[in-house]
């Protein structure tokens, strides 16, 4: 892996970071709305939708951050 590779792996890395990040604040922007009328259960769809969302994101955040960390480790010492 070149300089190159790794500047692009760092800039994927930032990318991920803002993705995780606006499924965060996507997250707290989640509402239920009370009525007297029976519920269909779309909020708890939504719920579900966004954490499993942001559990593939992160994960591929740590997944990135691994890989980054391979190439530094992989650099010889002389340099």
């Amino acid at each position: 892996m070149n300089y190159f590779d790794v500047k692009r792996l760092k800039a994927k890395i930032e990318n991920q970071k803002l993705k995780v990040a606006k499924i965060k604040e996507k997250s707290t922007s989640i509402t239920q709305t009370l009525s007297g009328m029976p519920g269909s259960g779309k909020i708890q769809d939504s719920v579900l939708d966004t954490v499993s969302e942001l559990d593939y994101a992160e994960h591929m955040l740590e997944q990135l951050i691994n890989q980054l960390k391979n190439a530094i480790n992989s650099i010889p010492d002389e340099y």
